[in-house]
């Protein structure tokens, strides 16, 4: 099955999509690009789409690679399990890993071949057809995004990091559940929905 990753940067002004993708934990403002991936990261293999049907749905964890002040990680995971039961997916799950510059350039670049850090990158693992089951689990998939260039980000949008980093979240959830904005009429779609999303989330910030 093919690869795409997702990505949102306003240093590049350009986004990444991916779909299918694994766990690499090792090793901006957008429009979006597909790619197929030619070659896996050197981090942990990431799991074709296939190899999660039948296992043990993971519930949404939040990893800090590195740390965002004023950001615990007990907020992401209830900002992230708010987000799903607002978009409609009560019993849907994803992984978050906030971490640098560095993990980010290399997911770019082995998974996109682009090679420099971006703000959010999203590696779907659910099946286009998995999203119309919304009352059963499902793992949706991975959001990776870079502490440091949200952290520039929100320098230069004189707003606070944690304002940024729900920003980021919510459209790496947003690529999850397919939206992109290659396309103007695309882009727009996903600015509404991220408008929307944020105004619900906005007493959580």
């Amino acid at each position: 099955s093919s690869m795409k990753a997702r990505s949102r940067s306003r240093t590049s002004r350009r986004s990444a999509r991916a779909s299918s993708r694994s766990s690499p934990r090792s090793s901006t403002r957008a429009s979006t690009i597909r790619a197929r991936p030619s070659r896996r990261s050197s981090g942990a293999a990431r799991p074709r789409r296939g190899d999660v049907r039948g296992a043990a749905v993971p519930r949404t964890s939040v990893a800090l690679l590195e740390k965002a002040p004023g950001l615990r990680s007990t907020t992401l995971r209830s900002l992230l399990t708010r987000s799903l039961r607002i978009l409609g997916f009560p019993r849907a799950s994803v992984s978050l890993v906030l971490t640098g510059d560095e993990h980010l350039r290399v997911l770019n670049r082995d998974f996109l071949e682009i090679d420099r850090p971006t703000d959010v990158l999203s590696f779907p693992l659910a099946e286009p057809g998995d999203l119309e089951d919304r009352d059963r689990d499902l793992f949706l998939g991975e959001i990776y995004i870079s502490v440091e260039t949200a952290k520039a980000q929100a320098r230069e949008a004189r707003r606070p990091l944690a304002r940024e980093i729900a920003h980021l979240v919510v459209h790496g959830l947003l690529h999850l559940l397919g939206h992109d904005h290659a396309a103007p009429e695309e882009r727009v779609r996903m600015r509404a929905a991220e408008s929307r999303l944020l105004r619900e989330l906005k007493p959580m910030l």
